[in-house]
């Protein structure tokens, strides 16, 4: 959404709903790219749409809900938010297993309609998905791409949802990766694999300046922030948030492998 190019007719919307006394619900996914919005007037324009809203007196409310990277609270204080309710700020992060092996189950029982035990199969899946939300779709996406409407599961159904999902979980990664040049993935891994699983952002910075400039070491930090490969938090630890991601950077560009012929994409995307 632009919120700039579009803010007389949202502005419009929100009045009048706001005048009728009906709960509003705003919502802005990627709020993180906010920071883009450089020029001085843009920014003004964003602050005072923030300010109106913040301000509003309504019986039943107005809601803002924000998605985006771990930067946004940053981005945020550019335009006058600074204070945050901590109940309000909910981070990204791995599911609870019963929920995930409830996620999956209703995959096969409820969209399938699967006559067979789902135990064996959501065992398996979950020992691949680091019981991270966008793995757990890609097999459950698996499931309904191979099986057919009250198939029984087999061993055979089961190894290609299995491939299918590792290969959407690798291309997801790879997708993470692009922008970056190979010499840059393996000063990454290079650096990630030097360091423990939490590691001070300036630890991590000042490996990469090893081969950078201090400057392009910190936008390449930057950029790695942007893309979710790296989380940091308020005290300035960072780390891979999904193991697997972290075990694919090494796999294909750590330094025991970098003879190793580079992943060749096998699937159609649409």
């Amino acid at each position: 959404m632009d919120i700039v190019s579009q803010k007389s007719e949202k502005t419009d919307y929100l009045n009048e709903a706001m005048i009728r006394s009906q709960p509003t619900l705003l919502y802005l996914d990627e709020a993180q790219t906010l920071g883009d919005l450089l020029s001085v007037e843009r920014r003004d324009r964003v602050t005072d749409f923030f300010n109106t809203y913040h301000n509003l007196e309504s019986s039943k409310g107005f809601i803002l809900l924000l998605g985006g990277l771990s930067m946004t609270k940053e981005f945020l204080r550019q335009f006058g938010i600074s204070r945050f309710n901590p109940a309000a700020i909910q981070y990204l992060k791995a599911i609870e297993p019963d929920a995930e092996q409830a996620i999956i189950h209703d995959w096969l029982t409820k969209e399938i309609k699967t006559p067979s035990d789902t135990t064996p199969w959501i065992q398996e899946i979950i020992n691949r998905t680091d019981r991270w939300p966008r793995h757990i779709q890609s097999y459950c996406n698996a499931i309904c791409d191979f099986l057919e409407p009250k198939e029984s599961l087999t061993d055979q159904r089961l190894e290609e949802v299995l491939a299918y999902g590792d290969d959407l979980k690798s291309i997801y990664y790879e997708q993470q990766c692009d922008g970056i040049s190979h010499q840059n993935r393996q000063l990454i891994t290079s650096a990630i694999e030097s360091l423990p699983t939490y590691f001070d952002q300036e630890d991590f910075i000042s490996r990469l300046s090893k081969r950078l400039s201090k400057e392009d070491a910190r936008m390449l930090y930057e950029t790695i922030l942007s893309k979710g490969i790296l989380h940091t938090d308020q005290r300035g630890i960072s780390s891979v948030p999904i193991p697997s991601f972290r075990s694919f950077l090494i796999e294909e560009y750590g330094q025991e492998n970098l003879k190793r012929p580079p992943l060749s994409g096998g699937l159609a995307l649409e």
